[in-house]
């Protein structure tokens, strides 16, 4: 039978064997999982940067036709606002005119009447 010392080294032989083998299977998953997983990992950082690069370009088109737009609208508004004045003054003199034809048709009745008044008294009394 087999001695003691050497079922120890056998034993040992067996834990080596059995940590080395494990170990060679843990490095070839990494080295399998790195070489796997590196071609993805390529074309995913590349899309991501083709699609922040996009984003870029989109915020600065869209600035940008903000930024054009702004002297149109701001010109509308302008013309908006001088409009209203012009339209204030012409109510403003609208009124005003009204007003004066209206005293004018007004004097011009008491006129006609005073003078129609003074021709008939002049030829009544004649």
């Amino acid at each position: 039978m087999k001695s003691d010392k050497q079922n120890q080294i056998g034993n040992c032989l067996q834990r080596r064997l059995l940590v080395y083998a494990a170990l060679s299977l843990s490095i070839g998953g990494v080295v399998l999982a790195s070489v796997a997983a590196y071609p993805p990992y390529r074309q995913i950082r590349t899309a991501n940067t083709t699609a922040l690069v996009f984003a870029a370009n989109s915020c600065a088109v869209a600035i940008g036709e903000y930024l054009s737009q702004l002297p149109a609208v701001s010109g509308l508004i302008t013309t908006q606002t001088k409009a209203r004045e012009k339209l204030e003054d012409y109510k403003a003199i609208s009124v005003t005119v009204h007003v004066a034809a209206s005293a004018r048709t007004k004097t011009s009745v008491g006129i006609h009447v005073s003078v129609t008044d003074t021709r008939i008294g002049m030829t009544t009394e004649q």
